[in-house]
């Protein structure tokens, strides 16, 4: 299962960027980060290919409100077509999204972090914008890594402690 997680500039779809992909599949030994704050528009739209087609290839794909955020704006910012999208949330495991259908309730992935007793988040993304601004990108990169792996371990949980004492069993 690929977990991916992204930083942006902002949550605007359409006016702000992408600017750290981090991806994270311990099974086949992958992790890789895809920046998007230095290079000219060749090599950020190869990057951008290149972390699709790691779409493209994972079996399953987990994130964190992914398929609310993530995805749609990975769409946006990269033109991704719209059949190639319908793909990736097909086999999209997205703990928020379908907790979030069933009970109606939200929750960050830090307090699902800690409900779980597992370990919780470095930074958070008001943060992640200021390092990409300040061009801290070896701290955003890390940020993103922990927040792609601490994705996957709760994802990969057989049990589901939600915020508000739920427990659940999700599959």
């Amino acid at each position: 299962m690929l977990a991916f997680d992204i930083e942006t500039t902002g949550l605007n779809f359409y006016k702000d960027s992408i600017t750290c992909i981090c991806i994270y599949d311990p099974a086949i030994g992958k992790e890789k980060s895809f920046h998007f704050t230095v290079g000219d528009f060749k090599e950020k739209r190869e990057r951008a290919e290149e972390f699709m087609r790691e779409l493209d290839d994972a079996d399953q794909i987990c994130t964190f409100n992914g398929i609310q955020f993530d995805i749609p704006f990975v769409q946006v910012q990269f033109k991704a077509d719209p059949d190639r999208v319908a793909m990736w949330l097909l086999k999209t495991v997205d703990i928020f999204h379908k907790y979030k259908s069933l009970h109606n309730h939200t929750f960050s992935l830090d307090s699902a972090l800690m409900c779980n007793n597992l370990k919780t988040k470095t930074s958070n993304g008001y943060e992640a914008v200021k390092m990409a601004k300040e061009g801290r990108l070896k701290e955003l990169e890390e940020y993103c890594m922990m927040d792609t792996k601490l994705t996957y371990e709760l994802t990969m949980l057989p049990y589901f402690n939600a915020p508000e004492q739920k427990t659940w069993k999700k599959h």
